[in-house]
């Protein structure tokens, strides 16, 4: 209601006037507004003038926190004492166009939850076990794959120095380095086997019903440390697809 007050006021006041050097605008004849008010109680009617220019000048904020947050001003004149903010009507009239400000308290509105949504922290244990349960099994098949990788790999290239020996000498000491790197991969890739064992089974001890975003870390870790072994294999198994 407040704001299609303010709108009818706007269109109520019209076009921007002329300004002076000063900013402020001046009401010429064709502009002028006029100004009455009464009272919704006693039906007391005040007079009806025309806008002074210092009311013109006034910001339009400002005339809606005078006439709807100012609860101490009275009418003061003939018998009417009523509130001002409460029972007096503003009218403004300009030509045809009239726009009115009234005051009408409301009762505001609340948001009430009849129905209360119950917090089982069972469900959460058993949430994160899921979770932990399954990053252990694909992890554990993840590990067993690369295992078998380094296995046959070592396998092969333990193969291939008997064979370079006796055809390609000058290539032993070439195959030995990559013979190391397999075996210390294989050795990292059972390390690292037990420490997420570890890291997981410390993680389902978390007591339940406080937020951790360890599991995630985890998760974040295992992708790391498999795409680090990848590409190490890759590498290695390079000098062998040429």
């Amino acid at each position: 209601a407040r704001r299609a007050a303010a709108h009818a006021a706007a269109e109520a006041m019209g076009p921007s006037s002329p300004t002076s050097g000063n900013g402020k605008y001046h009401i010429s004849g064709n502009e002028k507004i006029l100004v009455c008010s009464f009272c919704r109680e006693c039906d007391n009617r005040g007079p009806v003038v025309a806008l002074s220019e210092d009311a013109y000048n006034m910001s339009f904020g400002k005339f809606l926190d005078l006439s709807f947050y100012n609860h101490r001003l009275r009418c003061r004149t003939g018998s009417c004492k009523h509130s001002l903010h409460a029972s007096y009507v503003r009218q403004f009239v300009k030509g045809n166009m009239i726009a009115q400000f009234q005051y009408d308290p409301i009762r505001p509105f609340k948001i009430s939850f009849e129905h209360r949504l119950k917090y089982d922290l069972s469900k959460q244990i058993q949430a994160r076990q899921v979770d932990v349960n399954v990053v252990k099994r694909v992890t554990a098949a993840l590990i067993a794959a690369f295992s078998r990788r380094v296995e046959d790999l070592k396998v092969y290239l333990e193969i291939d120095i008997e064979d370079a020996k006796v055809r390609e000498p000058e290539l032993v000491g070439n195959r030995k380095v990559l013979l190391t790197a397999v075996k210390e991969l294989g050795c990292e890739i059972e390390q690292t086997r037990i420490s997420l064992s570890d890291e997981l089974q410390k993680y389902g001890e978390i007591p339940a019903g406080e937020p951790s975003f360890e599991l995630n870390r985890i998760r974040r870790a295992i992708f790391e440390r498999f795409h680090d072994w990848n590409y190490t294999m890759t590498r290695i198994r390079k000098p062998f697809l040429t």
